[in-house]
């Protein structure tokens, strides 16, 4: 259907995806890197699984928080690791995707924050996952 309204297939197929959210991130990454959106979108993805961004993310909005910062906390969170999930993709995209111990261990940090569900063990997670690159 939005194909056939003139939307081109790849930018289509990208706003049919689920996480809706993320496909002006991932169009601005196809444009910035020079690659296909769907080159785009699938390093997005896969950064977000191997690092943990999607559960953290789901974690950040669903955090309990209080007092007259909760509401910055939140969306200063998820804008950081919005940040650092295209920095990621542009990584992996040029072939230079973090490896190694130190990958391995802010991921595993980074799904620990997740399941705790709190935003300052989402804070030391982001934080891991920033010095990767």
């Amino acid at each position: 259907m939005l194909v056939a309204s003139g939307i081109p297939e790849g930018s289509a197929s990208l706003a049919a995806a689920p996480g809706l959210a993320a496909a002006p991130a991932i169009v601005r990454l196809a444009r910035e890197a020079g690659v296909p959106p769907e080159a785009a979108s699938a390093a997005w993805s896969g950064v977000g699984e191997a690092f943990a961004l999607d559960a953290l993310r789901a974690a950040a909005e669903g955090a309990r928080a209080t007092g007259p910062f909760a509401a910055r906390a939140k969306a200063e969170a998820l804008a950081e690791l919005g940040g650092l999930q295209g920095r990621l993709a542009r990584a992996r995209l040029s072939g230079n995707a973090p490896e190694g111990a130190l990958a391995r261990d802010a991921a595993g940090l980074a799904r620990e924050a997740a399941a705790a569900g709190d935003l300052v063990a989402i804070g030391v997670a982001a934080r891991a996952l920033a010095r990767l690159g």
